[in-house]
């Protein structure tokens, strides 16, 4: 397919998308009109009922709990199912002895993300500790304290993050973490 089909593809598609965007947005109420008796409900009983802080903390680990624990095993096989992809086969060509993988990088890159590897590892600690004052805080956390060993990636390229990291450590890891989620949630039944 050349690149001018392509294009000509890409433009009748988002044409046709956009339209039916329009259309499927011509009748939705206005912004701040909430019209459902859901909301109201669930405000005036959960903290009585579920014997909660806040709304926000019995919807998500209460109400939605096995929501959340199914959330998370999504989460985690596709996860895997990315690794499985992106493993080294057996029958995919060696580099040879003494070269590096490693490329070339540009020590501005690499000044610049030391301080922003140290202020999103901060940052991340300071959301999970205060994940109580917003929707899902916890889960904000994790994804920032994740992108942590990416920046060391992008720095430092696969020696630095191979020495960081540890294969059967973090399976093992992920394993005991997608089990005790379980496992907590199941115990008070």
């Amino acid at each position: 397919m050349t690149e001018r089909t392509r294009v000509r593809v890409f433009a009748l598609a988002g044409t046709v998308f956009f339209c039916l965007y329009c259309y499927a947005a011509h009748g939705l109420p206005a912004w701040g009109n909430y019209q459902g008796p859901y909301g109201d409900v669930i405000v005036g009983l959960a903290v009585y009922e579920r014997h909660a802080t806040d709304v926000v903390n019995a919807i998500n680990y209460d109400y939605r709990g096995f929501d959340t624990l199914g959330e998370e095993f999504i989460l985690f096989t596709a996860v895997l199912g990315v690794m499985m992809l992106l493993r080294r086969q057996p029958s995919d060509p060696r580099p040879p002895a003494g070269a590096s993988e490693r490329a070339a990088l540009s020590s501005t890159v690499q000044a610049a993300v030391l301080p922003a590897t140290f202020t999103t590892i901060v940052f991340g600690l300071y959301i999970g500790l205060h994940g109580q004052l917003t929707p899902g805080g916890g889960f904000q956390a994790g994804v920032i304290l994740a992108t942590a060993p990416v920046l060391i990636y992008i720095s430092q390229n696969t020696e630095a993050f191979c020495r960081i990291t540890s294969h059967s450590v973090i399976e093992v890891v992920e394993a005991l973490g997608a089990g005790s989620y379980a496992l907590i949630g199941l115990m008070p039944l």
